[in-house]
């Protein structure tokens, strides 16, 4: 019985590790300096311009998972739904775990 118990949370555990990888911490530092700029370009309402420093974040960087949900967010506030929809999948199909919090309003 303890076998099973141990085989069970190993497969659990392992399964769990497996769809959580990002590290923001771990981000190429460029591409960190490229989506703070972005933000604070969306905060000022130049969306346009969040945008593209979002992108070329993703270019240098293209497992970002926060700066596909943000482009996800600026296109959804340009209402472009379609891109907002297709950027949350790509943040969501790499990670999962972390994109969820932002299924809601999704």
């Amino acid at each position: 019985m303890n076998k099973l118990l141990l085989s069970c949370f190993l497969i659990f555990f392992g399964l769990a590790s497996y769809g959580q990888w990002y590290k923001p911490d771990k981000v190429n530092k460029k591409a960190t300096t490229l989506f703070n700029l972005a933000y604070n370009n969306a905060r000022n309402g130049n969306l346009i311009y969040a945008k593209k420093l979002l992108q070329e974040a993703v270019q240098i960087d293209p497992r970002y998972v926060e700066a596909y949900l943000s482009l996800a967010g600026v296109s959804g506030e340009a209402k472009n739904y379609a891109e907002a929809a297709e950027y949350f999948e790509k943040a969501y199909s790499l990670d999962s775990a972390f994109s969820r919090h932002y299924l809601l309003p999704y």
